[in-house]
């Protein structure tokens, strides 16, 4: 598992799990409403150059649907879609959200795209997609650190108004654990680094209902 740091996607592994929770549906299959919500989404996690040149080029092949569009989505997405390269200069993360992410996958907030409510059913997608890979079980942190990414994905989804059951997200957070504890010490420097900064991402998603283990607390 290379790592560059140790936020929950500052490894290679997260990254490519990220990659392939985010790009799992094709723009072109979807309708105007979705497409800008896409859109939104795939700036905010500051896609691959490739991917977003790929987006930008059906924007432009379906220009004359976005006129279906709400004035300021319909600007918002010619706008990224013509200068994608100047969109993407911006980061929105914020520093709680900085504290358990890392620094990558951040690009800006386009309030516009995402917050247009008949897209909407993308996130509620990319949020199935993310539960179902945390609700995977893993020997030990080697393993789960990749699938984390959607711990990270989910996260960032739920401070864009997506639901999470919180007994769903005390499962994983339990799963997690569990791992933690049968990690072997021979990382156990990095482990320790990596573990706050994971529940400090638990903490963001389950807020009053994260509960602390005794475990952790004798640490």
């Amino acid at each position: 598992m290379g790592t560059w740091g140790s936020g929950i996607y500052d490894n290679d592994g997260a990254l490519d799990v990220h990659a392939d929770l985010t790009k799992a549906e094709k723009a072109a299959d979807l309708s105007v409403d979705e497409l800008a919500v896409y859109a939104g989404l795939k700036a905010r996690f500051d896609v691959a150059p490739d991917e977003l040149a790929e987006l930008a080029a059906v924007v432009r092949a379906r220009a004359d649907e976005l006129d279906s569009l709400p004035a300021e989505v319909g600007a918002a997405l010619s706008a990224l879609a013509a200068d994608p390269e100047g969109t993407m200069k911006a980061r929105s993360r914020s520093e709680e959200l900085r504290e358990a992410l890392g620094g990558y996958c951040d690009g800006p907030h386009l309030e516009a795209l995402l917050s247009h409510t008949p897209g909407r059913a993308v996130i509620a997608r990319l949020v199935d997609r993310c539960r179902e890979t945390l609700d995977n079980t893993w020997p030990d942190l080697y393993r789960a650190a990749a699938d984390l990414a959607a711990l990270g994905v989910i996260i960032e989804l739920q401070s864009l108004g997506a639901e999470v059951d919180p007994d769903e997200a005390k499962e994983w957070l339990f799963g997690y654990r569990a791992a933690r504890r049968a990690t072997s010490d021979r990382d156990e420097e990095f482990w320790e680094e990596y573990d706050e900064r994971v529940l400090a991402g638990f903490r963001l998603l389950l807020g009053d209902d994260f509960e602390e283990d005794e475990d952790e607390d004798d640490d």
